[in-house]
C-alpha cells in the first residue's frame, strides 16, 4: 500500500502541560453519563445531543473476577473518544460487549438513543457500528480482495460471488482515504499497519456511524500510526464517531475530543479535551501521581565520552555511522523499520557486529562480536522481544541473579545470603510487583517483566545499557517507572542508548536523538535544538536533520 497524500497528523510528544485535544476551537460540551438519552425526534434537542453510543452502569464478571463494575460511557456523534486504562482495566471487555461477543451481567446499552442491550454481532453491524479488534482478523493465506469481502461477499443474480464488485468497493473505500491496495496481493505480504487499515476499510460502509478500534497501533511503526490517525481524522470530519481504545496517550494528541479513563474495571474519570492533560489522565489511570513522565538529567559529567563509534559499517544494514554516548546521557536512535536504527543498536551488543569501523568503550578500543563480549566490556542489552530477556519459567530471584552469579559467589559457591539481600534490594529499587522472590517470572505483568530484565543488568554494574523498544506493550505506570530507572542509571555516570519505534518516547526521554534513514545517520538532535517535525522529516527522507554547529 502507498500513500497518495502527505499525512496531516503527527503523533505528538507527551508533555505534562499539553492538552490531549485540539489546539484551537471550542471544547465539546460535557454530557453526564447518567440519564436515558433522548430518542430522535422527541423534541428534546438537536440530533447532536443524542449519543451515538451510550453504556450505562454496565457490569461483567468472569467467575469470581469482576472485569467491569458499573461502567458508564457516552460517545457523541462525529467525535473522537478515547477509552484509556492500563492492561486489565477492562477496555477490551467493553469492546467485546459492544461487539456482541460478551453479554453484560447488568446495565444498559443505547445506540442512537435506542435500546440495544446485549446485541448479536449481526445486529451490531446493522446498527452502523464497525469493530476492529486488537487481534488481527486478516487471513494471511487469502488475497487482499478475499479478506476484504470475506463474510459479506457481493453476489450476482445467479448467486455467484461478484469479485469485480468487491474490487470496485475496495478501490472506492481506499481512494476515499488516499491509500491503494493491490487486490490480488497475498495478505501475508502486507505490513502490520496495512493489515489494520484493510480491516478498517472492510467495516466501513454508508451506514457507518461509529468505528471502534481496540489498541490498533500496538505493533505499528511511527509512519503507520500517522497514516491511521490521518484516516481517523477524515472519518471524524465526515460525521463518523470513533471510539479509540489505547494506553498510548501521545499518539492521540491533536485529534481526541473526550477521554474516559478506566481503572480496575471502573470508570474513574470522563474528561473533555480541555481537561485531559497527559498528567491528569495518567494519574487517573494508575491511581497515583507519577510526577514527570520523562525526568530530565542533572547534566553533570556529560563532558566525558563513554562510548564512541566511528565509520562503522555492516553490509546491507548500515553505512559509515558515527555517534557518541556520554556519561550521564540518554541517547535515542529513531528511524523507520529496516533503516538502521535497531541494526546499529544491535551491533553495539555484538548481535550484528560491524564489518569495519572503530568502537571505543571508556577510551579503550573494543571489538565486540557477541553478547559475552558486550558483557565483558560493561554493556548490558535488552532485546525488543521480552521472551528473550527473561526466563519465564524461572523465579524472580533466579532471573535477577542470572548475570551476577559470579559476583555473588565465593570459591565457586553462590553466597545465598548475599544473593538474597541483593535480590530484595533490586525488587524494592525497581518496584517489581510480585508475590515473592520465588514467584515465576511468567506470573508478572509485562511492565514488571521488563523491569525484571532491566534489574539483571543493574546487578552486574553495567556501564552502558542498550535497549530496543524498552516500553513496547507496557502500561503507563510501568513506563514511568522504567524512564525513572533509566534516568537514575544515567545520572550515576553511566550511559543509556535506546532504539525505539516510538518517536514521542525518544523526544521525551532522550538527551540526544540520532535519526536514521536508508542505513545512514541523517541527523543529530540535542534536546535544546530539536523539534519533532524536524526529526520526523529526517527519518522519512523529506529532509536531513541539521547538524548543530
Amino acid at each position: 500500500m502507498k500513500r497518495t497524500e502527505k499525512a496531516s497528523i503527527e503523533a505528538g510528544a507527551v508533555d505534562g502541560g499539553t492538552v490531549l485535544g485540539r489546539e484551537h476551537g471550542p471544547a465539546p460540551s460535557r454530557v453526564p453519563s447518567s440519564g436515558r438519552p433522548p430518542a430522535p425526534g422527541d423534541g428534546s434537542g438537536v440530533e447532536g445531543d443524542v449519543a451515538v453510543l451510550e453504556l450505562r452502569d454496565v457490569s461483567k464478571s468472569f467467575g469470581a473476577t469482576a472485569a467491569l463494575r458499573g461502567v458508564s460511557l457516552r460517545v457523541r456523534p462525529a467525535t473522537f473518544h478515547a477509552l484509556v486504562g492500563e492492561n486489565g482495566a477492562g477496555k477490551s471487555t467493553i469492546v467485546k460487549l459492544i461487539a456482541g461477543i460478551h453479554r453484560a451481567d447488568q446495565g444498559s446499552m443505547y445506540v442512537n438513543g435506542r435500546d440495544a442491550a446485549n446485541p448479536s454481532p449481526a445486529m451490531v453491524r446493522s446498527l452502523g457500528i464497525g469493530i476492529v479488534h486488537q487481534d488481527s482478523s486478516v487471513l494471511p493465506g487469502f488475497s487482499v480482495e478475499r479478506n476484504f469481502s470475506l463474510g459479506q461477499e457481493p453476489t450476482t443474480q445467479l448467486g455467484w460471488i461478484n469479485f469485480g464488485k468487491a474490487r470496485e468497493e475496495l478501490a472506492a473505500r481506499a481512494k476515499r482515504f488516499g491509500v491503494e491496495f493491490d487486490p490480488k496481493m497475498p495478505a501475508a505480504e502486507l505490513s502490520t499497519g496495512n493489515r489494520k487499515v484493510l480491516e478498517i476499510l472492510k467495516v466501513l460502509d454508508e451506514r457507518q456511524k461509529l468505528l471502534v478500534l481496540d489498541e490498533p497501533t500496538a505493533s505499528f511503526t511511527t509512519e503507520e500510526t500517522r497514516q491511521l490517525l490521518r484516516i481517523l481524522a477524515e472519518l471524524k470530519a465526515s460525521g463518523v464517531a470513533v471510539l479509540y481504545v489505547t494506553h498510548r496517550l501521545e499518539e492521540i494528541e491533536g485529534i481526541v475530543d473526550s477521554v474516559t479513563v478506566l481503572r480496575d474495571g471502573t470508570n474513574v474519570g470522563s474528561l473533555g479535551h480541555d481537561e485531559a492533560t497527559p498528567h491528569r489522565v495518567i494519574s487517573l489511570m494508575v491511581g497515583r501521581d507519577l510526577g514527570e513522565m520523562y525526568p530530565r538529567g542533572s547534566g553533570e559529567g556529560r563532558a566525558e565520552v563513554l562510548y564512541t563509534a566511528a565509520g562503522i559499517n555492516r553490509r546491507g544494514s548500515f553505512d559509515q555511522v558515527d555517534f557518541e554516548v556520554h556519561r550521564g546521557e540518554i541517547v535515542a536512535f529513531v528511524g523507520l523499520t529496516g533503516h538502521g536504527s535497531f541494526e546499529v543498536a544491535r551491533s553495539i551488543a555484538g548481535l550484528q557486529p560491524p564489518d569495519r569501523g572503530t568502537c571505543t568503550m571508556a577510551g579503550e578500543r573494543v571489538r565486540i562480536r557477541s553478547l559475552r563480549d558486550a558483557r565483558g566490556a560493561g554493556i548490558g542489552f535488552l532485546s525488543e522481544s521480552r521472551a528473550e530477556n527473561i526466563l519465564r519459567v524461572r523465579s524472580v530471584r533466579e532471573n535477577l541473579a542470572l548475570a551476577a552469579l559470579e559476583n555473588w559467589s565465593r570459591f565457586g559457591f553462590v553466597d545465598s545470603q548475599r544473593e538474597g539481600a541483593q535480590v530484595r534490594h533490586l525488587i524494592e529499587l525497581l518496584s517489581i510487583r510480585c508475590r515473592s522472590a520465588s514467584a515465576k517470572a511468567r506470573s508478572l505483568s509485562g511492565g514488571n517483566q521488563q523491569k525484571l530484565a532491566l534489574g539483571r543488568w543493574l546487578a552486574v554494574d553495567s556501564q552502558l545499557m542498550v535497549l530496543l523498544d524498552p516500553t513496547a506493550g507496557v502500561d503507563v505506570g510501568a513506563r514511568a517507572d522504567i524512564y525513572r530507572l533509566l534516568r537514575e542509571f544515567a545520572d550515576r555516570g553511566r550511559g543509556v542508548l535506546i532504539a525505539t519505534s516510538d518517536l514521542a518516547e525518544a523526544m521525551g526521554i532522550a538527551d540526544t536523538i540520532y535519526a536514521f534513514y536508508k542505513g545512514k545517520r541523517v541527523g543529530m538532535f540535542p534536546r535544546e535544538q530539536r523539534q519533532q517535525a524536524d526529526v520526523l522529516a529526517a527519518i522519512t527522507g523529506h529532509r536531513e536533520g541539521e547538524e548543530p554547529a
